[in-house]
């Protein structure tokens, strides 16, 4: 299963180990079709690399990323909403 469901914003829906409480996925009204799984707790997580940076100009002012992937200033919905994968 996907775990314990919490709705805390409208349109939001994050779900969360039933033992531990780690986060799981995250399902988005404006992006239907997408399932986001968060990648700590995937054994595979370092052959998922990304594949861009979103709200990039929030990012903390001490964090610096070095590559050369796309970065949208704010919400990359418009991107994601065209790719399916």
């Amino acid at each position: 299963g996907e775990g314990q469901p919490v709705e805390a914003n409208p349109g939001v829906r994050r779900t969360f180990c039933d033992s531990c409480g780690s986060p799981l996925t995250g399902r988005y009204d404006y992006l239907p079709g997408h399932v986001y799984i968060a990648n700590g707790p995937i054994d595979q997580a370092n052959g998922l690399p990304p594949s861009l940076h979103a709200h990039a100009g929030n990012c903390l002012k001490w964090l610096h990323i070095d590559d050369d992937l796309p970065r949208a200033e704010a919400s990359a919905r418009g991107t994601l909403n065209t790719s399916r994968k």
